[in-house]
C-alpha cells in the first residue's frame, strides 16, 4: 500500500481539517478508542505471539508508513491518511450487536444488562482517569453478584472461535480502565455476520492491572507521535 503523505504545514492543516458530521467521531479523534488498542500494542510493544494471531487489519494499522516514520494508525489519527471505512461485514456485525447481547442475556438469565444507548451519546466516549488519551464506547454493562460493574462487549463474527483472542481481551481491558469496571464479558455470535444465528458464546475476563498499565503506556507513546507529526 502506498502512503502518499505530505508533511508541509499547509497540507497537514488541510488534511486534518476534516469535517466530521458525528460529534462522537469528532470527540474520538482526540484519543485512542479501545478497539484501536490491539494495533497500538503491535506497533509500540510488539510481541511475536500476538503478531502471529492478530487480525490482518491490526497488522496493517501497526505498519510504519513510508513517510512520517509512524505506524499507519498514528498517521490516520494525525490526519495524514484517510480514515478506513467500515466493511459491509463490520457494519452488519455492528448492526446486530444489540440482538446478540439481548439473546445472550436472555439465555444466561441476566435481567440487568444495560445497553450503551441508554446513556446520552454526548457522554461518550468515556475516558480513563489515569490516561485521558485512552477512551472507550462500551456496548453494554451489567452488575455482578457483589454489585461490581461488568463491561459487556459484543462481537458478531464470520468464524466460530474456540477461545477469546488476545486482541479482544486487550480491547476489554481498555474498556475496564475507562469504566472502572471489575471485569468484562466478551459475547461472541459465531457466524452471526453471515446470518447463522448460533447460540452466543461468552468469556469472562478479569481485570488485569499489568495489562492495563501496558495499554496506558502505548497510548501515551502513540499520542506523542500524533502530536509530533501534526506540528
Amino acid at each position: 500500500m502506498g502512503d502518499a503523505l505530505s508533511l508541509d504545514h499547509e497540507t497537514v492543516a488541510a488534511q486534518t481539517a476534516v469535517v466530521v458530521a458525528d460529534p462522537w467521531l469528532a470527540r474520538r479523534r482526540h484519543g485512542w478508542g479501545a478497539s484501536e488498542v490491539p494495533a497500538l500494542l503491535l506497533a509500540y510493544d510488539h510481541r511475536d505471539d500476538e503478531a502471529r494471531t492478530a487480525r490482518r487489519y491490526h497488522l496493517e494499522d501497526a505498519e510504519v508508513t513510508r513517510r512520517g516514520n509512524v505506524p499507519r494508525i498514528v498517521a490516520r489519527k494525525a490526519g495524514l491518511l484517510a480514515s478506513v471505512r467500515l466493511s459491509r461485514a463490520m457494519s452488519e456485525g455492528a448492526r446486530r450487536e444489540r440482538e446478540l447481547v439481548e439473546t445472550w442475556a436472555r439465555e444466561c438469565g441476566f435481567d440487568g444488562v444495560t445497553m450503551a444507548d441508554a446513556m446520552p451519546r454526548e457522554f461518550l466516549p468515556l475516558r480513563d482517569d489515569e490516561c485521558p488519551r485512552l477512551t472507550a464506547t462500551p456496548d453494554a454493562w451489567c452488575r455482578g453478584p457483589s454489585d461490581e460493574l461488568i463491561a459487556v462487549e459484543a462481537k458478531c463474527t464470520f468464524d466460530h472461535p474456540s477461545e477469546c483472542a488476545w486482541y479482544w481481551r486487550a480491547q476489554t481491558q481498555a474498556q475496564m480502565a475507562c469504566m472502572s469496571a471489575a471485569a468484562a464479558v466478551l459475547v461472541c455470535g459465531p457466524g452471526w455476520v453471515r446470518g447463522e444465528d448460533t447460540r452466543p458464546v461468552s468469556w469472562l475476563i478479569e481485570r488485569d492491572e499489568r495489562e492495563i498499565a501496558r495499554i496506558r503506556d502505548v497510548c501515551v507513546r502513540a499520542w506523542a507521535d500524533v502530536e509530533r507529526v501534526r506540528q
